[in-house]
Protein backbone atom coordinates (compact mmCIF):
# COMPACT_ATOMS: atom_id res chain seq x y z
CA UNK A 1 0.00 0.00 0.00
CA UNK A 2 1.82 3.25 -1.05
CA UNK A 3 0.76 5.97 1.74
CA UNK A 4 3.51 8.02 0.99
CA UNK A 5 4.86 6.26 3.76
CA UNK A 6 8.18 7.82 5.67
CA UNK A 7 11.44 5.46 4.69
CA UNK A 8 14.07 4.68 7.90
CA UNK A 9 17.22 4.61 8.04
CA UNK A 10 20.23 3.24 10.14
CA UNK A 11 20.37 4.40 13.71
CA UNK A 12 23.76 5.85 13.18
CA UNK A 13 22.57 7.64 9.50
CA UNK A 14 19.55 8.79 11.54
CA UNK A 15 21.19 9.81 14.85
CA UNK A 16 23.39 12.45 12.67
CA UNK A 17 20.63 13.59 10.97
CA UNK A 18 18.62 14.59 14.22
CA UNK A 19 21.90 16.39 15.26
CA UNK A 20 21.66 18.19 12.23
CA UNK A 21 21.67 21.77 12.54
CA UNK A 22 19.75 24.51 10.26
CA UNK A 23 22.31 26.40 8.05
CA UNK A 24 21.33 30.17 8.58
CA UNK A 25 21.31 31.69 5.19
CA UNK A 26 20.11 34.73 4.40
CA UNK A 27 17.80 35.21 1.20
CA UNK A 28 17.58 38.47 -0.33
CA UNK A 29 16.93 40.28 -4.11
CA UNK A 30 19.12 42.65 -5.55
CA UNK A 31 17.74 45.34 -8.23
CA UNK A 32 19.63 47.38 -10.44
CA UNK A 33 18.42 51.35 -10.75
CA UNK A 34 19.30 52.89 -13.68
CA UNK A 35 19.45 56.57 -14.02
CA UNK A 36 18.38 58.36 -16.88
CA UNK A 37 21.27 60.14 -19.02
CA UNK A 38 21.24 63.63 -18.90
CA UNK A 39 23.05 66.16 -21.45
CA UNK A 40 25.89 67.11 -18.78
CA UNK A 41 26.08 63.43 -17.79
CA UNK A 42 27.94 60.89 -20.19
CA UNK A 43 25.95 58.00 -20.97
CA UNK A 44 28.34 55.31 -20.21
CA UNK A 45 27.99 56.90 -16.65
CA UNK A 46 24.77 57.77 -15.76
CA UNK A 47 23.70 54.42 -14.27
CA UNK A 48 24.02 54.02 -10.27
CA UNK A 49 23.09 50.41 -8.88
CA UNK A 50 21.26 50.80 -5.20
CA UNK A 51 20.93 47.43 -3.48
CA UNK A 52 17.23 46.63 -2.59
CA UNK A 53 16.18 45.60 0.53
CA UNK A 54 16.11 41.99 1.54
CA UNK A 55 13.15 40.12 1.03
CA UNK A 56 11.15 40.13 4.52
CA UNK A 57 10.09 36.77 5.42
CA UNK A 58 7.02 36.84 7.97
CA UNK A 59 6.35 33.08 9.15
CA UNK A 60 3.23 32.53 11.30
CA UNK A 61 3.10 29.05 12.72
CA UNK A 62 -0.51 27.52 13.40
CA UNK A 63 -0.33 25.09 16.41
CA UNK A 64 -2.97 21.66 16.56
CA UNK A 65 -3.33 21.97 20.47
CA UNK A 66 -1.27 24.07 23.15
CA UNK A 67 -1.43 20.65 25.36
CA UNK A 68 0.57 18.77 22.90
CA UNK A 69 4.18 19.26 24.35
CA UNK A 70 5.47 17.13 21.29
CA UNK A 71 4.38 19.59 18.75
CA UNK A 72 4.76 22.70 20.79
CA UNK A 73 8.39 21.92 21.32
CA UNK A 74 8.35 21.16 17.54
CA UNK A 75 6.62 24.63 16.93
CA UNK A 76 9.42 26.26 19.31
CA UNK A 77 12.35 24.68 17.55
CA UNK A 78 10.52 26.49 13.97
CA UNK A 79 10.57 29.86 15.63
CA UNK A 80 14.08 29.28 16.64
CA UNK A 81 15.26 28.29 13.50
CA UNK A 82 13.23 30.45 11.75
CA UNK A 83 14.44 33.68 14.03
CA UNK A 84 17.89 33.06 13.72
CA UNK A 85 17.76 33.27 10.35
CA UNK A 86 16.24 36.94 10.46
CA UNK A 87 12.72 36.26 9.91
CA UNK A 88 9.54 37.58 12.19
CA UNK A 89 7.57 34.32 13.47
CA UNK A 90 4.10 34.58 15.55
CA UNK A 91 2.79 31.08 16.68
CA UNK A 92 -0.77 30.24 17.83
CA UNK A 93 -2.73 27.12 18.48
CA UNK A 94 -6.07 26.56 18.00
CA UNK A 95 -8.61 26.73 20.12
CA UNK A 96 -10.04 23.77 21.13
CA UNK A 97 -7.34 21.62 20.36
CA UNK A 98 -7.18 20.50 16.56
CA UNK A 99 -10.20 22.82 16.06
CA UNK A 100 -10.31 23.27 11.89
CA UNK A 101 -12.71 26.98 12.28
CA UNK A 102 -9.99 27.75 14.89
CA UNK A 103 -7.07 26.91 12.17
CA UNK A 104 -9.21 28.63 9.42
CA UNK A 105 -9.53 32.30 11.63
CA UNK A 106 -5.78 31.98 13.25
CA UNK A 107 -4.61 31.73 9.35
CA UNK A 108 -6.93 34.76 8.38
CA UNK A 109 -6.08 36.62 11.34
CA UNK A 110 -2.18 35.95 10.15
CA UNK A 111 -2.23 37.20 6.82
CA UNK A 112 -3.83 40.46 8.14
CA UNK A 113 -1.38 41.13 10.04
CA UNK A 114 1.42 40.46 7.26
CA UNK A 115 2.07 37.10 7.70
CA UNK A 116 4.36 36.51 3.90
CA UNK A 117 4.15 32.84 5.02
CA UNK A 118 2.46 30.17 6.91
CA UNK A 119 3.40 26.72 8.32
CA UNK A 120 0.48 24.57 10.14
CA UNK A 121 1.22 21.62 11.98
CA UNK A 122 -0.45 18.23 12.47
CA UNK A 123 -3.66 19.54 10.39
CA UNK A 124 -5.80 17.70 7.63
CA UNK A 125 -5.13 20.55 5.01
CA UNK A 126 -9.01 19.61 3.35
CA UNK A 127 -10.16 21.01 6.69
CA UNK A 128 -8.37 24.32 5.98
CA UNK A 129 -10.17 25.13 2.94
CA UNK A 130 -11.32 28.97 4.18
CA UNK A 131 -7.64 29.67 5.43
CA UNK A 132 -6.10 28.12 2.09
CA UNK A 133 -8.57 30.27 -0.03
CA UNK A 134 -7.24 33.35 1.91
CA UNK A 135 -3.81 32.71 1.71
CA UNK A 136 -4.25 32.07 -2.29
CA UNK A 137 -5.81 35.39 -2.52
CA UNK A 138 -2.89 37.39 -0.71
CA UNK A 139 -0.34 35.14 -2.63
CA UNK A 140 0.76 33.99 1.05
CA UNK A 141 2.60 30.45 0.60
CA UNK A 142 1.10 27.33 2.69
CA UNK A 143 3.27 24.72 4.17
CA UNK A 144 1.59 21.78 5.91
CA UNK A 145 4.02 19.84 8.72
CA UNK A 146 2.67 16.46 9.85
CA UNK A 147 -0.11 16.98 7.03
CA UNK A 148 0.32 13.22 5.15
CA UNK A 149 -0.41 15.07 2.04
CA UNK A 150 -1.04 17.68 -0.35
CA UNK A 151 -4.06 19.90 -0.96
CA UNK A 152 -4.39 22.40 -3.66
CA UNK A 153 -2.89 25.87 -1.96
CA UNK A 154 -0.64 23.44 -0.22
CA UNK A 155 3.52 23.91 -2.03
CA UNK A 156 4.74 21.75 0.67
CA UNK A 157 3.58 18.87 2.87
CA UNK A 158 5.13 16.34 5.76
CA UNK A 159 3.83 12.78 6.77
CA UNK A 160 4.31 11.23 10.01
CA UNK A 161 1.67 8.81 10.17
CA UNK A 162 2.00 6.05 8.39
CA UNK A 163 5.16 4.22 9.20
CA UNK A 164 5.71 0.80 7.73
CA UNK A 165 8.49 -0.06 10.27
CA UNK A 166 6.76 0.05 13.38
CA UNK A 167 4.05 -3.04 11.42
CA UNK A 168 7.18 -4.82 10.13
CA UNK A 169 7.96 -4.24 14.07
CA UNK A 170 4.70 -5.39 15.13
CA UNK A 171 4.54 -8.83 13.04
CA UNK A 172 8.03 -9.32 13.58
CA UNK A 173 7.57 -9.80 17.81
CA UNK A 174 3.90 -11.74 17.08
CA UNK A 175 5.25 -13.84 14.06
CA UNK A 176 5.27 -17.17 16.58
CA UNK A 177 1.97 -16.24 17.79
CA UNK A 178 -1.29 -17.71 17.11
CA UNK A 179 -3.91 -14.92 18.11
CA UNK A 180 -3.29 -11.12 19.19
CA UNK A 181 -5.38 -9.11 20.89
CA UNK A 182 -4.63 -5.27 20.06
CA UNK A 183 -6.13 -2.33 22.39
CA UNK A 184 -5.56 0.35 19.74
CA UNK A 185 -5.45 3.73 21.71
CA UNK A 186 -6.05 6.00 18.57
CA UNK A 187 -7.32 9.76 18.15
CA UNK A 188 -8.19 10.31 14.66
CA UNK A 189 -9.02 14.27 14.63
CA UNK A 190 -5.19 14.61 13.58
CA UNK A 191 -3.69 13.38 10.43
CA UNK A 192 -0.62 12.06 12.17
CA UNK A 193 -3.25 9.81 14.29
CA UNK A 194 -5.34 8.94 11.11
CA UNK A 195 -2.09 7.40 9.86
CA UNK A 196 -1.11 5.48 12.56
CA UNK A 197 -4.55 4.06 12.69
CA UNK A 198 -4.70 3.13 9.36
CA UNK A 199 -1.40 1.32 10.35
CA UNK A 200 -2.61 -0.62 12.65
CA UNK A 201 -5.64 -1.51 10.98
CA UNK A 202 -3.47 -2.70 7.64
CA UNK A 203 -1.90 -5.22 9.91
CA UNK A 204 -4.73 -6.42 11.61
CA UNK A 205 -6.25 -7.20 7.43
CA UNK A 206 -3.30 -8.25 6.55
CA UNK A 207 -3.06 -10.96 9.34
CA UNK A 208 -6.11 -12.06 11.15
CA UNK A 209 -4.49 -13.80 13.81
CA UNK A 210 -4.65 -9.43 15.10
CA UNK A 211 -7.75 -8.84 16.73
CA UNK A 212 -8.76 -4.99 17.68
CA UNK A 213 -10.40 -3.38 19.97
CA UNK A 214 -10.90 0.62 19.09
CA UNK A 215 -10.89 3.36 21.49
CA UNK A 216 -10.24 7.07 20.39
CA UNK A 217 -8.27 8.85 23.58
CA UNK A 218 -9.60 12.25 24.50
CA UNK A 219 -7.62 15.35 24.02
CA UNK A 220 -7.10 16.94 26.60
CA UNK A 221 -7.12 13.75 28.97
CA UNK A 222 -5.41 11.46 26.94
CA UNK A 223 -3.29 9.81 29.92
CA UNK A 224 -6.61 9.23 32.07
CA UNK A 225 -8.40 7.96 28.66
CA UNK A 226 -5.76 5.81 28.26
CA UNK A 227 -6.11 4.30 31.35
CA UNK A 228 -9.44 4.16 32.17
CA UNK A 229 -9.54 2.22 28.50
CA UNK A 230 -6.85 -0.22 29.37
CA UNK A 231 -8.39 -1.27 32.75
CA UNK A 232 -11.63 -2.60 31.24
CA UNK A 233 -9.72 -4.09 28.25
CA UNK A 234 -7.62 -5.76 30.94
CA UNK A 235 -10.37 -6.92 32.82
CA UNK A 236 -12.43 -8.22 29.79
CA UNK A 237 -8.69 -10.01 28.73
CA UNK A 238 -7.45 -11.72 31.48
CA UNK A 239 -4.17 -13.82 30.55
CA UNK A 240 -4.99 -17.26 28.80
CA UNK A 241 -3.24 -19.81 27.69
CA UNK A 242 -2.59 -18.97 23.06
CA UNK A 243 -3.69 -15.78 23.29
CA UNK A 244 -0.41 -12.46 23.30
CA UNK A 245 -1.65 -9.33 24.43
CA UNK A 246 -0.45 -5.85 22.91
CA UNK A 247 -1.44 -2.24 23.34
CA UNK A 248 -1.07 0.30 20.42
CA UNK A 249 -0.87 3.93 21.41
CA UNK A 250 -1.07 6.58 19.16
CA UNK A 251 1.49 8.91 21.10
CA UNK A 252 3.12 8.17 24.58
CA UNK A 253 0.51 10.20 27.04
CA UNK A 254 -2.31 7.36 26.41
CA UNK A 255 0.69 4.25 26.63
CA UNK A 256 1.93 6.48 29.96
CA UNK A 257 -1.93 5.64 31.03
CA UNK A 258 -2.10 2.18 29.70
CA UNK A 259 1.17 1.60 31.92
CA UNK A 260 -0.68 2.84 34.50
CA UNK A 261 -3.46 0.37 34.47
CA UNK A 262 -1.21 -2.48 33.66
CA UNK A 263 0.45 -1.54 36.85
CA UNK A 264 -2.37 -0.96 39.47
CA UNK A 265 -3.80 -4.97 37.88
CA UNK A 266 -0.01 -6.25 38.51
CA UNK A 267 0.06 -7.79 34.66
CA UNK A 268 3.18 -7.98 32.78
CA UNK A 269 2.17 -10.09 30.05
CA UNK A 270 1.24 -7.10 27.68
CA UNK A 271 3.45 -5.22 24.98
CA UNK A 272 3.00 -1.43 24.38
CA UNK A 273 4.00 0.63 21.01
CA UNK A 274 3.78 3.89 21.03
CA UNK A 275 4.75 6.85 19.18
CA UNK A 276 6.72 10.63 19.63
CA UNK A 277 9.39 9.03 22.21
CA UNK A 278 8.89 11.96 24.69
CA UNK A 279 11.09 11.55 27.93
CA UNK A 280 8.35 9.64 30.23
CA UNK A 281 8.03 7.59 27.02
CA UNK A 282 11.21 6.43 26.92
CA UNK A 283 11.52 6.08 30.56
CA UNK A 284 8.90 3.24 30.11
CA UNK A 285 11.34 2.27 27.13
CA UNK A 286 14.20 1.61 29.92
CA UNK A 287 11.69 -0.17 32.22
CA UNK A 288 10.06 -2.27 29.56
CA UNK A 289 6.85 -1.36 29.30
CA UNK A 290 6.61 0.15 26.10
CA UNK A 291 8.82 -2.25 23.52
CA UNK A 292 9.02 0.57 20.46
CA UNK A 293 8.32 3.90 20.69
CA UNK A 294 8.79 6.33 16.89
CA UNK A 295 11.13 8.64 17.61
CA UNK A 296 10.01 11.87 15.38
CA UNK A 297 12.29 14.47 17.08
CA UNK A 298 11.29 18.76 16.78
CA UNK A 299 14.90 19.34 15.37
CA UNK A 300 14.54 17.07 12.23
CA UNK A 301 11.55 18.11 11.53
CA UNK A 302 11.77 21.59 12.13
CA UNK A 303 14.84 21.48 9.90
CA UNK A 304 13.28 20.01 7.19
CA UNK A 305 10.14 22.58 7.40
CA UNK A 306 12.59 25.26 7.52
CA UNK A 307 14.83 23.98 4.93
CA UNK A 308 11.37 24.03 2.90
CA UNK A 309 10.60 27.44 3.62
CA UNK A 310 14.07 28.81 2.35
CA UNK A 311 13.61 26.79 -1.04
CA UNK A 312 9.87 28.77 -1.18
CA UNK A 313 11.80 32.19 -0.30
CA UNK A 314 14.57 31.16 -2.94
CA UNK A 315 11.58 30.40 -5.81
CA UNK A 316 12.74 26.96 -5.42
CA UNK A 317 9.38 25.36 -4.63
CA UNK A 318 6.21 26.32 -6.19
CA UNK A 319 2.81 26.01 -6.04
CA UNK A 320 3.22 24.33 -9.86
CA UNK A 321 5.13 21.54 -8.70
CA UNK A 322 3.82 21.07 -4.83
CA UNK A 323 5.95 18.53 -2.74
CA UNK A 324 5.36 15.85 -0.30
CA UNK A 325 7.98 14.19 2.01
CA UNK A 326 8.26 11.84 4.47
CA UNK A 327 9.05 13.20 7.71
CA UNK A 328 12.64 11.38 9.65
CA UNK A 329 11.78 8.45 11.70
CA UNK A 330 13.51 6.16 13.74
CA UNK A 331 12.31 3.12 16.52
CA UNK A 332 14.00 3.28 19.66
CA UNK A 333 13.28 -0.43 21.11
CA UNK A 334 14.44 -2.27 24.67
CA UNK A 335 16.98 -3.26 22.34
CA UNK A 336 18.63 -0.11 21.11
CA UNK A 337 17.23 2.66 23.93
CA UNK A 338 20.37 2.45 25.87
CA UNK A 339 22.50 3.37 22.73
CA UNK A 340 20.24 5.83 22.14
CA UNK A 341 20.57 7.44 25.46
CA UNK A 342 24.21 7.61 25.36
CA UNK A 343 24.50 9.31 21.50
CA UNK A 344 21.22 11.64 22.79
CA UNK A 345 20.72 12.17 26.47
CA UNK A 346 18.64 15.69 26.21
CA UNK A 347 16.04 13.12 24.79
CA UNK A 348 15.56 11.90 28.08
CA UNK A 349 15.17 15.54 29.56
CA UNK A 350 12.75 18.06 29.00
CA UNK A 351 15.09 19.75 26.27
CA UNK A 352 14.18 16.70 23.52
CA UNK A 353 15.80 15.92 20.57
Amino acid sequence: MNRNNARTTGPRQRFRLLSAAALAVTVGLLAACSATATPTQPAETATSTQPAAEEKVVLGIVGYSAADATLNKTAEEVVRQAEALGWETFYQAAEPAGDSASANSIMQVMIQKGATMIMTLAFDTDTLATGLAAAAAADVDVLAMSAGKITEGVIWASNVGYVPDMGVKIKADFAESTKVEVLNLTYLLATPGQGRNDLIQDVASEDPKFSLTNKEVPIPGAVQGGRDFTAAWLAANPPKDGVDLAIYAVFDQPASGAVAALKQAGRTDVRIYSYDATPAGLVLVKEGYIVADIQNGRAAQASQAIDAAKRVVAGELTLDAPELVPAAFFIVTTENVEQYEEDFPAAFTEEGV
